[in-house]
């Protein structure tokens, strides 16, 4: 199973910028074949044609980028349902289990403060798989390290102190937290009201030239760092393949 995120979604940021330029070519057409007839119509007739003309337009763009979005949202589910069941799978747990994990958490305690990667990872090595249950005893051991080390796992630049005990997790947690910010991001990219560029006057009219925004061009930038992270990971993870070529490829079609 293959993951191309970051291909997928410069090829449809491609295609939604192509959309625009056509739009924009569309428009200066229509003022270019109308602005040279201001002494054939009335101005009301003229202001009129113009308007409807360069409304469709915009609508048929606003119709075209809707569905670039609904194919961003797309490919983003795509990636999380290949990722996430590779690298949260069902655990067995047996009988004993709930007793067990009591047991571990009474260990750990019992390390307290002095707990290292470690030790911590001789008594979890039996739970690394169980997603649900590393996050109970993280959050058990930060407890106990915040007495001593108010950065609680990681060190002062951010980086774990506990690689070996919580490198699976925290992977896990990247991901999670990356998808969820990509998803926030295309709940509204490509749909954003479009900035004003130049305007031309017709008879004291002004039509303007649509423009991407800033919001919306730091959005698309960040969303493709985001899935660069997610690609990242996932060459690490069994069971899922990544496209490396990041090279400028052909947009899509609407």
């Amino acid at each position: 199973m293959k993951i191309e995120l970051v291909k997928k979604i410069k090829e449809i940021i491609a295609a939604y910028q192509a959309n625009n330029e056509q739009s924009i070519k569309e428009i200066k057409k229509i003022i270019d074949e109308w602005k040279d007839k201001v002494n054939q119509y009335r101005d009301d007739f003229l202001h009129q044609t113009l308007t409807e003309g360069l409304t469709e337009i915009s609508d048929d763009s606003k119709k075209v980028n809707k569905v670039y979005n609904q194919k961003l949202k797309a490919v983003i589910e795509e990636a999380k349902k290949l990722m996430l069941p590779m690298m949260i799978k069902p655990v067995k747990r047996p009988s004993d289990y709930a007793t067990k994990v009591s047991n571990t958490i009474e260990y750990l305690k019992l390390e307290g403060e002095e707990i290292t990667d470690n030790s911590a990872y001789m008594y979890l090595k039996d739970f690394i798989d169980d997603y649900d249950q590393m996050k109970l005893f993280k959050n058990v051991i930060e407890k106990l390290i915040k007495r001593v080390n108010p950065f609680g796992l990681t060190n002062a630049e951010g980086k774990t102190t506990f690689p070996k005990t919580f490198g699976k997790l925290n992977q896990v947690e990247v991901v999670l937290n990356t998808f969820n910010e990509m998803e926030a991001i295309a709940n509204m990219l490509f749909l954003y009201g479009k900035e004003t560029d130049q305007t031309y006057f017709i008879n004291g009219h002004g039509y303007v030239l649509p423009m991407e925004g800033l919001d919306e061009e730091m959005d698309e930038a960040t969303i493709l760092n985001q899935a660069a992270v997610v690609e990242s990971i996932a060459k690490e993870v069994p069971g899922v393949e990544t496209i490396t070529d990041q090279t400028d490829h052909e947009t899509v079609e609407s």
